[in-house]
């Protein structure tokens, strides 16, 4: 902590990225945090890439972790399918970033996609010019079973 101390006065912003952090336990994960927001960080971002997280912890780590004063982003991979659901429980927390992907390029099977995230939103339109292009630079076919996102359709 001292080094982010020192660096402080420089202007720089600094970031803390902690994966896996919901193999361990609440206080655990605040002491974590408190520790890195007393450094000088001011973004912290909560990784679980080993899909040990449900909605629900998500949910109690971010707005516990809120007390801290830090930003919070979330890189929620999806191999159990709870990515999005985790996302949504997040921004409900007090998450203020979320890492997406597009059409699920990625590793593995992808994290947060943005399109289930906007999912009913006035952006369906960009969306789609969006994905083709990832599509097309990919050489890869937008799947026929993609999330439903324009506006009229999600009543």
């Amino acid at each position: 902590m001292k080094s982010f101390s020192m660096l402080l006065p420089t202007g720089l912003r600094f970031k803390s990225r902690c994966r896996t952090l919901f193999r361990f336990g609440l206080v655990e994960q605040l002491f974590i945090y408190s520790a890195l927001d007393k450094g000088g960080v001011r973004y912290i971002g909560i990784t679980d890439a080993v899909n040990k997280a449900n909605p629900w912890q998500v949910y109690d780590l971010v707005r516990t972790i809120r007390s801290v004063g830090c930003d919070i982003g979330m890189f929620l991979c999806n191999e159990n399918g709870c990515a999005l659901a985790n996302a949504y429980c997040a921004l409900e927390a007090g998450a203020t970033h979320i890492n997406t992907s597009v059409l699920g390029i990625g590793e593995r099977v992808g994290i947060t996609a943005l399109r289930g995230l906007m999912a009913g939103t006035f952006t369906a339109k960009k969306l789609r010019d969006l994905e083709e292009i990832v599509a097309k630079a990919n050489m890869v076919e937008i799947p026929f079973n993609n999330f439903v996102a324009e506006p009229s359709l999600s009543r």
